[in-house]
């Protein structure tokens, strides 16, 4: 008979306000944004009111998987709760909805990142959970 702690662990978004996960097993994610029915400001995650116009009549969106990097800097002292290999390149992405989305850049040397650089979504695990589940966060690659 299975208990429920025999189940195969399930992957979770560390961050579901801001990324929602598109299939069972963790691999796909898509950002989540809140744009504003009266002005049309977009903004990251779910919001109760428009950053633009401070209205509350918001609607949520999936925001695109690909964008521009704007800037990056080479972190070589991370924070102690940093789960990842140090250095990591941090990089702050514009989205097509003109909204800023900052995340660490992966699969690609330091010297080859550059302002403008195309760049889309990927989600890695993270950590876990207490109940063992893998924590899935968003990053960037260099678009293919």
């Amino acid at each position: 008979m299975n208990s429920p702690s025999d189940a195969a662990p399930t992957p979770q978004s560390a961050m579901p306000q801001v990324l929602r996960l598109l299939d069972a097993a963790g691999t796909q994610g898509v950002l989540i944004g809140s744009r504003c029915r009266r002005c049309g400001a977009t903004s990251l995650g779910q919001q109760r009111a428009c950053a633009n116009c401070a209205m509350s009549d918001l609607e949520t969106v999936d925001l695109s998987t690909r964008g521009a990097l704007m800037s990056f800097t080479i972190v070589h002292r991370a924070a102690p709760s940093w789960p990842g290999p140090v250095p990591y390149a941090l990089g702050e992405v514009e989205l097509p909805e003109s909204v800023t989305v900052n995340g660490e850049v992966v699969g690609c040397p330091f010297e080859a990142l550059h302002v403008g650089m195309a760049v889309e979504l990927t989600v890695r695990v993270c950590g876990h959970d207490a109940a063992s589940n893998p924590l899935v966060i968003h990053k960037f690659q260099p678009a293919g």
